[in-house]
């Protein structure tokens, strides 16, 4: 019941206009040049915000005209984060929910380094041997 609660208030927040101010001025043009024309060596010598992808870009591009038009990935995402916390009953967690509220109507890479850093720094702290490599994972979604 908590989990279908927490889901439908998170698909609520997502269905928003995004709040983060970058989302038509870098998130939306980055995906979309690289839904059309893919990965182009040198386009920052062109424009410099097209230079500056990350990987969840990426990953969103090629989810764009299919499955995610709407760019709302992030609020799938968040609900993932939410079915962790609830499953490893680590309420501290579901605190950080409203924050998280504003990345999830925009394709933030911001989100995806917030929620992997929580859930490896958990991890780390229940005494999980394998946090040594996962340490550098967070770092892939970053521009």
């Amino acid at each position: 019941m908590l989990i279908s609660i927490v889901s439908f208030i998170i698909l609520f927040a997502g269905s928003f206009h995004p709040y983060i101010l970058d989302h038509f001025g870098y998130y939306i043009p980055t995906i979309k040049w690289l839904t059309e024309y893919g990965m182009v060596k040198g386009i920052s010598n062109l424009d410099l915000t097209l230079g500056q992808m990350s990987v969840w870009h990426i990953f969103q591009s090629g989810l764009s005209n299919f499955s995610d038009p709407f760019l709302r990935i992030n609020t799938v995402l968040l609900i993932f984060y939410t079915l962790y916390s609830i499953e490893k009953k680590h309420w501290i967690h579901l605190c950080f929910l409203p924050i998280l509220f504003l990345f999830s109507q925009s394709p933030s890479p911001d989100l995806p380094v917030i929620i992997f850093s929580l859930i490896i720094l958990n991890e780390a702290i229940a005494g999980n041997k394998n946090t040594s490599l996962l340490l550098h994972f967070p770092s892939l979604f970053l521009p």
